[in-house]
């Protein structure tokens, strides 16, 4: 036990004179924005008054009516007269910073009374009375009436969750009836809110509606389903009941045709004022049968096949059909919402579709083609006699007011009121439009640390009160690219103005990819590209411009602006690459930019089409032959003035931005996302063995003159059915080689070694940390194991390296993550954490710590004094006890990190302090009290995780999880020991 003792005292003085002290917060500044709110949901009532609900946030008017907001999500209802639109009223509801608006519906009844429901998080103040949805964690639902003249009749809270409520709600004189979880009826008071029954049913319920005191629902009745007296197997129905929910009369569908599998379901329907019930089904059956009392009373067929759309026309107790037809038709909706029916008047009907497509459907023999987005007239013969076109996709509502047309669109941030006129389109009636002060601030990767200086890049648009000292209206979507002192001051900015670079999306990797837009030399001279060349983007916004705190407008239509600007901010040259054609198939897609070590400017990038570089022909028009499509990846080097030294181009198809640095030979080092299936995969006269049929990670190094030195396939050998063997997301050059961070959907690392991920998932991605030295060889490669990761956004920098080449990851997970043999518990399971991990040179790691749930993954970097700096987006409402000043809208950080100093007592260096077992897997004895008499235990974040009396010298760690630890004792003096939670020792 001596030995023991001795080389675990030995043990522990080495950790105690080499423990890393946690990460703490140094410095936070942020970014916030309004998000300005929202219109949810829209609705006339019967007279054709409007009824608009929303959000507001922010200085927010709708329709010239003020509802002032600081920084929540203030919840509004708003009513306007018919043809005036003058204010009929207006409710406000106020919440709470961290309240969420997670669901809600908006509709009105024949009374005129108007009816919505919230289900929400946090609390909201409604006629003095506050509602907090803590008693019904995590969220709680509210339905809230409202008559006529705007009074709070009631308010109403629910424990049961709603979705698609207003196709799921009817009212009657006396009552109002929900349908939960499609098999659950509420029944509520209509005078008082009161919940008088909740009904479970053995039926599947997509619809309820009602005339005076009768319901009626449609829905589906599995196999060997009774309700009452009425029998269901496998069969769709529309059925009748009353009050008590008792079923009256049914009619059911059934099919003989065996060869086509298609749902018969009634798809929509509605009861008009003569108290008949008109339907309509969208299948691809060749046969439907009607029956009421398992009595067929028509069989409609057809031998055609493909898509059809069935109208019928019953009796209200369903005892007869006056017609049942099939109609030929290419409309096949994705969403319940996108085909519909409803009453027009006396003697018509209208069908509602929304596609993407033009429409055709056959009535009587006759083809009718529509425009995607249509109001289809149907006498109630079942004749078809003319249709109108409307503009939007989304329709809210619709009302005939005197044989007058009104439709409602909700555009969110403006509901527009259509008419129909005389040619049969409807054109816009009534404008409600929002004003706001709406800003989005979103990282978009940039983040440089020279010297004593930050520069950084983001996309902004709106209101942007504080951008790091300076206030911006940006009217379009825009690059702004900033220098910032150490006290994160605005310096001077550049404004690449309606220049957003859209994502590149690969579809074979599910990952979006944005390359390098900036770079700076030793000298502070940056080189920046920005890109005017999208085609769907130019559509919508226009042309471009460069401007700054020091520099003139610069103009560029349908071209890549490159310049380089002096460290004031001013331009020293630009140059253009300009695209001989325009479109989708003369597009460079993730263009980087690089300095080397000699001032000289690499260009990257990959994509297809003629192009100029200041006269100098760029020709991407090769066809990969490994994927038969035109794609080049190309290498463009110019001088420091801007000129032409060469070109590179190959026929590959690359899946992000090159990821490019520059050893201390000025040899460029070109990792590279690449797609191939062939046997072989070459550049110039270099050739390597292809290891998979996916993606394929390759370096290329090259010399000063365009040479190719060096060509690598770095990707391990692996299952042919994997898409993703490894993808690099981000490379850092170091003294001694290369650290390597990206994904792998198989079960090796870049040296080949298997690794097995102990969490049952279904996520796609494992990622892998590796350094290459500089001859090419993997010294180590190391799996990170989660449940989940998010790092499907190419962008910026996920790794870098500080003075003592110690290797920092900014990442995202959820629930748990396993490194080596060290297990790290996130503090949510349902969203992604942002966590910070440092590992020193050989892969150990030193301590994490856990940034809290953000949107994303933060960019990071070291400062000039060697501390660690990321920037990035985040939702949460603290950082390290500290607090985001939240806007609801966006939160842009930029933080500085430090290692906190434990307190360590110089009586421990002297005395030192013996603790055993360690490692351990239950409990820590300890040797020689120095009348300690209090424990405290901090993760290697620095959290608090444990605190309480000593007693016995004896410590339970049992419930910890794996991982590092901080044993601080206290008592006269005071220790802190070093220790891990359940890991093998070899003494």
């Amino acid at each position: 036990m001596k030995k023991i003792y001795f080389l675990v005292t030995v043990f522990l003085v080495s950790l105690l004179y080499g423990q890393e002290n946690p990460l703490s917060l140094k410095s936070l500044h942020q970014v916030n924005t309004y998000n300005g709110g929202q219109l949810l949901h829209s609705a006339f009532d019967k007279n054709g008054n409007t009824v608009i609900a929303g959000f507001a946030n922010g200085d927010f008017k709708i329709d010239g009516q003020s509802i002032p907001t600081v920084n929540t999500n203030d919840i509004f209802i708003y009513k306007s007269k018919a043809d005036s639109f003058e204010k009929k009223w207006l409710n406000v509801f106020k919440t709470t910073l961290t309240s969420q608006i997670l669901a809600s519906e908006l509709f009105t009844d024949q009374y005129n009374d108007t009816y919505f429901y919230l289900r929400y998080s946090g609390s909201i103040t409604i006629n003095n009375e506050v509602f907090n949805s803590e008693n019904y964690t995590p969220q709680m639902g509210l339905l809230i009436k409202i008559n006529d003249v705007g009074e709070i009749q009631w308010v109403q809270e629910l424990d049961e969750i709603f979705n698609n409520i207003s196709k799921k709600t009817s009212t009657t004189a006396d009552f109002i009836f929900y349908v939960t979880d499609r098999k659950k009826i509420l029944k509520f008071d209509r005078n008082t809110g009161a919940l008088i029954e909740k009904k479970d049913i053995p039926l599947l319920i997509d619809r309820i509606k009602s005339v005076n005191d009768r319901l009626y629902m449609s829905g589906y009745g599995d196999a060997q389903t009774t309700y009452g007296n009425t029998s269901f197997n496998k069969e769709y129905f529309i059925a009748s009941f009353d009050t008590d929910l008792n079923i009256i009369n049914t009619l059911k569908s059934k099919t003989t045709d065996t060869e086509t599998f298609s749902n018969i379901d009634f798809y929509d329907f509605f009861i008009d004022h003569n108290q008949h019930i008109f339907f309509i089904m969208r299948n691809k059956q060749k046969s439907i049968s009607l029956l009421n009392n398992d009595q067929i009373l028509i069989t409609t067929q057809t031998s055609t096949n493909g898509n059809k759309i069935w109208l019928g026309k019953t009796t209200e107790d369903f005892s007869s059909v006056s017609w049942f037809t099939v109609n030929e038709s290419n409309y096949s909706p994705i969403h319940p919402s996108d085909l519909s029916i409803f009453n027009k008047d006396e003697n018509s009907f209208n069908i509602k579709i929304n596609a993407s497509y033009n429409i055709y459907i056959k009535f009587n023999g006759v083809t009718v083609t529509f425009p995607e987005k249509s109001l289809i007239n149907i006498d109630k013969d079942g004749d078809y006699k003319s249709y109108a076109y409307f503009d939007y996709f989304k329709i809210d509502d619709y009302v005939n007011i005197n044989d007058k047309e009104y439709i409602l669109f909700n555009l969110f941030d403006r509901v527009q009121l259509s008419k129909k006129g005389d040619d049969n389109a409807f054109t816009l009636y009534k404008d409600f439009k929002i004003t706001n002060n709406q800003g989005t601030a979103t990282s978009r990767g940039t983040l440089i640390s020279k010297n004593d200086n930050l520069y950084i890049g983001a996309d902004i648009s709106g209101v942007i009160e504080n951008y790091f000292g300076v206030p911006f209206i940006v009217n379009k979507p825009s690059e702004i690219y900033s220098k910032l002192d150490k006290e994160a001051n605005s310096l001077w900015h550049v404004v690449s103005n309606n220049t957003v670079s859209p994502m590149m999306y690969n579809p074979n990797n599910d990952i979006f990819s944005i390359g390098n837009k900036l770079d700076i030399n030793q000298n502070n001279e940056s080189i920046l590209v920005s890109d005017c060349t999208y085609p769907s983007y130019i559509e919508n916004h226009g042309s471009c411009y460069l401007t700054g705190t020091n520099m003139n407008y610069t103009y560029f239509d349908k071209s890549i602006l490159v310049s380089k600007i002096d460290d004031n901010g001013s331009l020293i040259w630009k140059q253009f690459i300009i695209p001989i054609k325009n479109g989708y198939n003369n597009l460079i897609n993730d263009l980087s930019v690089n300095y080397d070590k000699s001032g000289n400017i690499w260009l990257t990038g990959h994509g297809s089409g003629e192009f100029t570089y200041n006269s100098f022909p760029i020709n991407l028009t090769s066809i990969d032959e490994d994927n038969g499509i035109i794609s080049n990846f190309f290498v463009l080097k110019i001088n420091s003035e801007g000129q032409v030294i060469f070109l590179k181009t190959y026929p590959k198809f690359i899946s992000s931005k090159a990821f490019l640095n520059f050893d201390n030979n000025n040899i460029a080092h070109i990792y590279l996302n690449l797609n191939t299936g062939r046997e072989s995969i070459t550049f110039d006269n270099l050739s390597v063995e292809s290891r998979s049929s996916g993606n394929q990670t390759i370096k290329i190094q090259m010399d000063q003159n365009g040479n190719i030195l060096q060509l690598k396939n770095y990707t391990p050998i692996a299952d042919h059915n994997k898409r993703q063997p490894h993808f690099v997301i981000d490379v850092k050059q170091i003294e001694d080689g290369e650290i390597i961070f990206g994904w792998t959907d198989a079960d090796k690392t870049l040296d080949n070694v298997e690794f097995t991920n102990p969490y049952n998932s279904n996520f796609k991605y494992t990622n892998i940390i590796s350094k290459i030295n500089n001859t090419g060889q993997v010294l180590w490669s190391k799996p990170i194991l989660s449940d989940s990761n998010i790092n499907t956004l190419v962008k910026g920098n996920f790794i870098t390296t500080d003075a003592q080449s110690n290797i920092y990851i900014s990442s995202a997970w959820k629930g748990k993550i396993k490194y080596q043999d060290q297990e790290i518990t996130l503090g949510n399971i349902y969203d992604n954490e942002n966590i910070l991990l440092k590992l020193d040179k050989n892969a150990n790691l030193l301590q994490h710590k856990l940034l809290g749930i953000h949107n994303e993954s933060f960019n990071i970097s070291i400062s000039s004094d060697n501390k660690p700096i990321l920037f990035g987006n985040s939702y949460q409402y603290k950082i390290d006890n500290i607090d985001i000043t939240s806007k609801k809208g966006d939160n842009m950080l930029l933080i500085s990190l430090e290692e906190k100093e434990l307190e360590t007592a110089e009586t421990y260096k002297k005395n030192p302090i013996v603790i055993y077992p360690n490692p351990t897997k239950d409990v820590i004895n300890i040797k020689d009290n120095k009348d300690f008499t209090e424990v405290k235990i901090y993760d290697a974040s620095a959290k608090l995780v444990l605190n309480q009396s000593l007693k016995n010298n004896q410590v339970n760690v049992s419930d910890l999880p794996k991982g590092v630890y901080y044993l601080e004792l206290i008592g006269k003096e005071k220790a802190v020991v070093k220790f891990i939670k359940d890991q093998s020792i070899t003494l």
